[in-house]
């Protein structure tokens, strides 16, 4: 198939990248004293935050720009809607974050506006309203900005919902929930009597109507809020102000089948199933049309001839999908190998594919990871099995090397067992590649994965980029630890690599358990 010398020198270079991959923290060899390399890191987030932590001071000069000084543990925001616990608790200043960590990198309180990345430096301001540019060189750009909450377009949603991304959307959410339940006691304490209400709404309903808090979005940040607020309700009001507790109602939207739909069937069922004993109510398989002033508007997802559905509300908290910001929308309208995406792309290394000067990086929910295809590298494929026979079998058995350039060929990304293929011949299997470049699924914006590319980049810096080697650079590839759900009366749900838990524990301590740790 190849002669022994180059399948040799081909077996070299993977046994290489192997050794490369055997562990996420490259081993540290001798600081060499030269001039430092400027890296700006965009974001505080998981992917900022965690990256600033790992990369070696010594060997680059780090300014972190962010407009928000804190870093914010969003598994808990829920926590902080229902008042489980406090702005301290799920936040903590860079600051005092640097000073803790014996971090000597800059912080820089400034809101990025644009990327120039031709002439390698980013224009910053201290706030949206202010006039006054400011410009910061780098030599290395790792851009960690997040994504915002997608609206969809839906009319309604920017003007009347809450969204929940951050500490100050979580105060705002408790604080309107508050806001409503003081009204209501108020109208309640002064006319006790069923009364006309604007004309044609009596008190009672008013009241309901007020109380009336409706979750949009069903995966784990929508269910974990709609589960707090229910203990807070189920628990504090009912206890201290049952003269209201009748009034108050949950609801929870999702456009599709499932609660939790990255979790199990039975978890989903669990799920649902407990909502009900927490007096929940779930629509799913029902999609918003439209959020008005007093009402939102929901349609059948399967059934189109059914009539849309227009219900009151009092609060709205949307927590459904992801949208790019306006910052990267106009760095990619920038590049001209991605002027038709909607998200930035990066390449197996977290490069962003399309800047010639290979400086520029992306990390966390602002990106997705677009490896090279193998079935455009046949040779290299070719290559590493050797003489044996061409067959789903033998591309498993060379898998741990194969995905030191093609991640997708990990057996991590690709189920071998499920698409087996006697022996191929070369067109079958180009075929078979195509089918697995298509499989590969860029790893999903959660926090674990942020931070895992955030260690993974500033290994590279610290031990490739650093002594400018020119040993190959493994792909990332997430390590999946399980995902988490707190659905409410201290039940947690966790669908995990090998099995699944629905039981009693604390919440506190299972968050600790998929993040490693409570704060950087």
């Amino acid at each position: 198939m190849i002669s022994n010398v180059k399948h040799r020198k081909v077996m070299g270079v993977f046994r290489a990248m192997s050794s490369f991959c055997d562990s996420n923290k490259l081993k540290n060899v001798n600081y060499i004293n030269k001039k430092r390399e400027k890296v700006v890191i965009l974001g505080s987030g998981w992917g900022g935050i965690h990256f600033l932590l790992n990369i070696d001071f010594q060997k680059y000069d780090v300014t972190l720009v962010s407009p928000r000084n804190y870093f914010t543990f969003t598994p808990l925001l829920p926590c902080l809607c229902s008042g489980t616990l406090n702005v301290d608790a799920c936040s903590e200043r860079i600051d005092i974050l640097l000073k803790k960590n014996n971090i000597s990198g800059k912080y820089l309180k400034l809101e990025c506006t644009d990327i120039v990345y031709k002439d390698k430096y980013i224009k910053c301001k201290e706030d949206t309203n202010s006039n006054n540019e400011i410009k910061i060189k780098y030599d290395y750009l790792i851009i960690s900005v997040g994504a915002k909450t997608n609206s969809f377009n839906i009319k309604g949603v920017d003007k009347y919902a809450f969204y929940i991304k951050d500490v100050i959307d979580a105060l705002k959410i408790r604080k309107k929930f508050i806001s409503n339940l003081e009204a209501c006691l108020k109208e309640i304490k002064t006319n006790n009597t069923s009364v006309k209400y604007n004309g044609n709404t009596t008190n009672d309903e008013f009241v309901k109507n007020m109380l009336h808090v409706v979750v949009v979005g069903g995966g784990p940040t929508g269910v974990e809020v709609a589960a707090e607020l229910a203990d807070f309700v189920n628990n504090d009001i009912k206890n201290k102000y049952k003269q209201i507790y009748k009034y108050i109602s949950i609801t929870i939207v999702e456009g599709g089948n499932n609660l939790l739909p990255t979790f199990t069937q039975n978890i989903s069922n669990f799920t649902k199933d407990n909502f009900k004993k927490l007096n929940i109510n779930v629509y799913t398989n029902y999609h918003v049309t439209e959020i008005d002033e007093n009402h939102f508007y929901i349609k059948s997802s399967i059934n189109k001839n059914e009539e849309p559905k227009k219900i009151p509300y009092g609060m709205i908290i949307w927590a459904s999908g992801l949208a790019q910001t306006p910052l990267i929308n106009n760095f990619i309208k920038k590049i001209p190998e991605q002027v038709n995406n909607r998200i930035l792309n990066v390449n197996q290394h977290l490069k962003v594919i399309g800047i010639p000067t290979n400086d520029v990086y992306a990390i966390g929910d602002c990106k997705k990871i677009e490896p090279i295809k193998s079935h455009e590298h046949m040779d290299e494929v070719i290559n590493c099995l050797g003489d044996s026979k061409v067959t789903s079998d033998t591309l498993k058995n060379k898998s741990e090397e194969l995905s030191n350039i093609f991640p997708q060929l990990s057996n991590k990304k690709w189920d071998y067992n499920k698409n087996k293929k006697t022996e191929m011949n070369q067109k079958e299997l180009e075929d078979y590649l195509i089918m697995v470049d298509k499989n590969y699924k860029s790893p999903p914006p959660t926090a674990q994965n942020a931070k895992q590319e955030a260690f993974y980049l500033s290994n590279i810096f610290n031990n490739h980029l650093y002594y400018k080697n020119n040993n190959i650079i493994p792909p990332f590839i997430e390590k999946w630890k399980g995902s988490l759900a707190y659905i409410g009366n201290h039940q947690v749900v966790a669908h995990l690599p090998f099995y699944e838990i629905k039981a009693f524990y604390e919440r506190r301590f299972m968050v600790d358990h998929f993040t490693n740790q409570t704060h950087p």
